[in-house]
């Protein structure tokens, strides 16, 4: 489905990704992990058109995204939830959904897919008419995911989705994540700090490094991985990888 190579990016003179390469199947929950400032956020905002690329190759379903703007690829069907709960914070709950479908031209499907989503975040439903602003963290962060749905996305990529969240509101997420997958089919790349939980629900991962993945392999493997277990799930010394490319 999503086929990225030798990926680079610059913000100005910084050099943020290097050389990054990347798979994803149709079906997967594919879970980027690494340390603040390893390229994570980077990586999704390149895939969405935010960050420009500077040379490789974006393909997805077929298609050299590369170069196309934000709107063609939401076209295409990539939706992005972003990092920090960014909703519209003097929008209501509504509007923000109506927002989340602002590429489609089927208003009758899209209330359905409105009703659908308070069907699935029985809160947003109670918060409707409530001021996206004033919602709680963990509401914030519902309120982003179902928008980013609303597109009916082949791709759902998530950053950070349970960052500053409260740990009952997390196992809520994640569970969440779970649930779309299982039940809608939607392929999702997802960006995690909490290495643990993120490799507990994804099919593969990646492991990125100061603009580069330094490891690869199935969720399963870079949990029985030493360096993994060391550095991300807080058993032992917390030294870094060396940026030596490995395959699990």
């Amino acid at each position: 489905m999503l086929h990225i190579r030798d990926l680079h990016t610059h913000y100005g003179h910084v050099h943020a990704l290097r050389g990054v390469s990347i798979d994803i199947q149709e079906g997967e929950i594919v879970t980027l992990i690494g340390n603040n400032g390893a390229g994570k956020s980077t990586l999704l905002n390149t895939i969405s058109g935010l960050v420009p690329v500077t040379s490789g190759t974006i393909e997805f379903m077929g298609q050299n995204i590369s170069f196309l703007s934000s709107e063609a690829i939401v076209k295409a069907g990539i939706a992005q939830a972003p990092e920090g709960r960014r909703v519209f914070p003097r929008s209501s709950v509504m509007e923000n959904l109506e927002m989340g479908a602002f590429i489609r031209k089927d208003a009758h499907n899209v209330h359905k897919d409105i009703e659908a989503m308070m069907d699935r975040f029985p809160i947003l439903r109670e918060r409707r008419k409530q001021m996206a602003g004033t919602l709680s963290g963990g509401e914030q962060q519902m309120l982003t995911i179902a928008r980013a749905l609303m597109s009916r996305p082949k791709l759902l990529m998530l950053d950070e989705p349970s960052l500053g969240l409260m740990p009952t509101i997390v196992q809520d997420i994640f569970k969440l994540i779970r649930e779309i997958h299982s039940e809608e089919g939607t392929t999702i790349l997802l960006v995690e700090q909490n290495a643990r939980k993120a490799l507990a629900v994804a099919d593969n991962a990646y492991v990125l490094e100061t603009g580069e993945v330094v490891l690869q392999g199935s969720a399963e493997e870079l949990q029985k991985s030493d360096q993994v277990r060391k550095a991300y799930l807080g058993e032992g010394s917390t030294s870094k990888y060396s940026t030596r490319k490995e395959v699990l």
